[in-house]
């Protein structure tokens, strides 16, 4: 009984040792986009942070503890035999017995145990360089939600080259000034992609860069819009984007 009790409890480390890696890898995944979030900041002031807090009631590290003490229980009582409380009557209840053991958690399940996210909670907000909390208007925070999501493709891409091309579709513009809507095309360039927008007013017209335009047009007939155009743009031309696509050197295929 003694050499089925160590193999149950190898089989229950290794397992637990994957959660673990997923945690860290986690954690590090937040890391990584704090520091993106810090290299962009938001109307010039303010940078987006994400949190990653701890549970008080258990943390990851019980996991290590009870990995040191199976390197040891040959010498004493397993960690089956020394739990306290109700006795087990299925594996489930005798890994959440051992994990209550080394914690000072009271009520979960298996499967909350087995989740890497089970063990930390995340806050996300506004904050300034003094590391003051800032509510954000709602182009702030619209602007910081849509950061939030460029800065997580590009850190989980960032090692995988997948030929391609990739767009940021931004849409409810109504709420983004121009100050804030400037840092997309940044971003989109720094990282490589195209920036798709959908609002009756276009943003970018004040800036040097160049955009496609496409025009939709409400036709005499309320249901029937006018034949769309399409144009290449710069800050002081216009041109046919079939007139710009013809004049447009072929890729090499090399």
């Amino acid at each position: 009984m003694k050499k089925f009790a160590d193999l149950q409890l190898a089989i229950i480390v290794n397992v637990f040792s994957q959660v673990e890696k997923q945690y860290h890898s986690l954690k590090r995944l937040v890391t990584e986009l704090n520091f993106f979030f810090s290299e962009n900041k938001i109307s010039y002031g303010y940078f987006f942070r994400i949190d990653f807090n701890d549970r008080k009631d258990i943390t990851i590290d019980w996991i290590a503890k009870m990995r040191e003490r199976a390197k040891v229980q040959r010498f004493g009582n397993d960690l089956f035999t020394e739990q306290q409380g109700p006795v087990a009557t299925s594996p489930d209840q005798l890994i959440v017995g051992i994990a209550q053991q080394f914690s000072q958690v009271k009520n979960c399940e298996l499967e909350d145990l087995l989740n890497p996210k089970f063990y930390f909670e995340l806050r996300v907000g506004l904050y300034d360089d003094k590391n003051n909390r800032y509510s954000g208007s709602g182009g702030q925070a619209y602007t910081a939600l849509a950061l939030l999501c460029i800065g997580r493709l590009s850190v989980i891409q960032r090692d995988k080259n997948r030929p391609g091309v990739k767009f940021i579709i931004i849409e409810e513009l109504s709420n983004i000034d121009d100050a804030n809507f400037g840092m997309f095309p940044q971003i989109a360039e720094q990282f490589g992609y195209q920036l798709m927008t959908m609002t009756p007013k276009p943003f970018g017209t004040y800036s040097e860069d160049s955009w496609f335009l496409h025009m939709l047009v409400r036709g005499k007939d309320k249901d029937i819009n006018y034949q769309p155009m399409s144009f290449f743009k710069t800050k002081n031309s216009k041109k046919l984007l079939e007139d710009y696509m013809a004049d447009v050197p072929p890729v090499s295929e090399n």
